[in-house]
């Protein structure tokens, strides 16, 4: 009987240290959860950061290319008008050619 004991106060004293160590790792896994629970956390903000940096430079690009088209457009309607004046220009070179053709000739 004293043997039956012995071997029930060594079966209770196994669990009970089973227990401690199964309360242990429990605690250990509760707190690796919190853990990983700050850093998603952490990690949802600076992701939600990064898509707003982003959408900030997408913004600065799109700005650029519409600067760009500008000057572009800006450039050929200055090229347009220069053409125009070089032959408004060449067109009334003639007729002061003319004009002095036509001094000469009377004179």
């Amino acid at each position: 009987m004293k043997e039956d004991i012995d071997g029930l106060q060594q079966t209770i004293a196994a669990n009970m240290e089973g227990l401690v160590n199964a309360e242990a790792r429990a605690a250990r896994l509760d707190a690796d959860l919190i853990a990983s629970k700050a850093d998603n956390q952490h990690l949802l903000l600076v992701q939600h950061r990064l898509k707003d940096k982003l959408e900030e430079r997408r913004n600065e690009v799109d700005a650029a290319k519409a600067l760009q088209r500008e000057k572009e457009e800006a450039a050929e309607a200055h090229s347009q008008r220069a053409t125009v004046l070089q032959r408004e220009l060449e067109h009334a070179q003639h007729e002061v050619e003319a004009l002095r053709a036509e001094l000469t000739t009377t004179n």
